[in-house]
Parts: structure tokens; sequence; C-alpha cells
């Protein structure tokens, strides 16, 4: 939910809805729900772009697998990337608990390699370093 419109105000306008239709309730004005329905379509229009930002999201992760013959650890490993815009060796690691540091390490080398990833950090034992989708990822070409 957005910051203007939190659990506490829904709760709010549920109330004054029901003390507006209940027993004692009087004609007129007092049965107006335009509030709450205000609030509600606010949400429900929040929860549609989020839920619209996800499915592109997804979407351009997929087109991006199939264009580049990606495995299913490098699809979840661009997928995290997508979602947060950098990945590093540890989140991939907790991504995939099987697999072997160096056998993620030689997939995100093979990203970096076809353009979708660039590696960020002073070498290959700093702590800071990690990978950042490259620019062509970040900003897809729209085609018209």
């Amino acid at each position: 939910m957005s910051p203007e419109i939190s659990e506490r105000s829904f709760e709010d306008a549920i109330e004054c809805a029901l003390l507006q239709f209940g027993p004692d309730a009087c004609a007129g004005e007092a049965n107006d729900l335009t509030g709450w329905l205000e609030f509600f379509t606010a949400g429900l229009a929040t929860q549609l772009d989020e839920v619209k930002a996800r499915g592109e999201r997804t979407i351009r992760r997929d087109v991006l697998v199939r264009q580049h013959g990606l495995s299913d650890r490098q699809a979840l490993a661009l997928g995290l990337a997508i979602e947060h815009e950098r990945l590093s060796i540890q989140d991939f690691e907790a991504l995939c608990p099987g697999a072997t540091r160096r056998t993620l390490q030689r997939d995100l080398e093979a990203m970096v390699e076809k353009g979708l990833l660039v590696e960020r950090g002073a070498g290959p034992t700093d702590p800071t370093r990690h990978d950042r989708l490259a620019e062509a990822v970040l900003e897809p070409r729209t085609e018209l």
C-alpha cells in the first residue's frame, strides 16, 4: 500500500461506513460512502500499478532468458537483479543453496559476457563486489 493509504486508514474507513449504516443511521448524507469509495479506488489503483510493474519485470526477464539461452539458475539471478537492480554472489548463493559458489560465479560471468550484467567492485576479493544490470536491460528498447 502507498504511504497515504495505511492499514489504519482502511480500518477507519470501514468503521465509518459501518457506523453510517448502523441501526441509528439517519437518512441523507449520513449514508454517503464517497469517502470510503475514494479510499478503496485509490488503494485498488495502487495495487494495480504494483501488479503491472511486477508483470512487466517478469515478462522482461522471460524475454531476456529466451533471447540469451539462460539456464534456470541464471534466470533466477536475472529475476533478482531486475527486481533489485543489483546482485551479489551472496544473494545468488541464498537463491541457489544447492549449487557451489564457483558454479554460481561461472553463471554470473556468463551473464556479464552476454551483456546482461556489469561487474562492480575493486577486485575478486572485494566484499562490496556485486553485479548490476547493464544499461540495455535497465532501459529496454521500445519498438514502434
